[in-house]
């Protein structure tokens, strides 16, 4: 079920995509393009410029307290679920099924001004679409009652679900869950 959620929201975008006009996709590749090849050209001659660097993201990550399940732990997943299996930590899995309390940010699933249902993500959203982090920043929650909408942080408690079956859609689901 959550992968059919993940797979609703690409077909919306793509739908979303299709109304726009031709020639300003194009150009936005276009543009695109240009910007690579300069940065290439930039460092053509130096060896080091070519070393993977970790890029600051330039969206707010949910800040870590005690108490709170920290997301730099859900992010100890290896693997892409396609070619290679996903691989979670001996910590992760051993949070499955337990009660815990996460901090993030709501990403609605329709425009209703309460929702029961949810994305809670480690990285502010920018773009329904395009979520920094990957899937190891989303969880996605069922409440018990519907709560506000809200853009700042949330706090959710409840069962922790370890998805590693689903080849495609989330790794995390919290169902039955209460606001904090």
């Amino acid at each position: 079920m959550t992968g059919q959620r993940l797979l609703d929201l690409r077909q919306a975008h793509e739908h979303h995509l299709q109304g726009r006009a031709p020639h300003l996709l194009a150009r936005r590749g276009f543009l695109a393009s240009g910007l690579a090849a300069a940065g290439l050209a930039a460092t053509i001659g130096n060896a080091k410029a070519f070393q993977v660097m970790e890029i600051a993201n330039p969206f707010p990550k949910v800040p870590e307290r005690d108490g709170v399940l920290p997301w730099r732990m859900l992010a100890q997943v290896e693997g892409d679920g396609w070619i290679e299996p996903f691989r979670f930590a001996p910590e992760i899995k051993a949070l499955n099924g337990t009660e815990v309390t996460v901090d993030g940010y709501m990403l609605a699933y329709d425009d209703a001004p309460k929702q029961r249902e949810f994305l809670l993500t480690a990285y502010q959203a920018h773009c329904p679409f395009c979520m920094p982090g990957g899937m190891t920043s989303m969880i996605d929650v069922s409440m018990d009652l519907p709560v506000a909408v809200s853009e700042g942080i949330v706090t959710v408690r409840g069962p922790l679900t370890v998805i590693e079956d689903e080849g495609y859609g989330l790794l995390y689901a919290i169902a039955n869950a209460a606001p904090v």
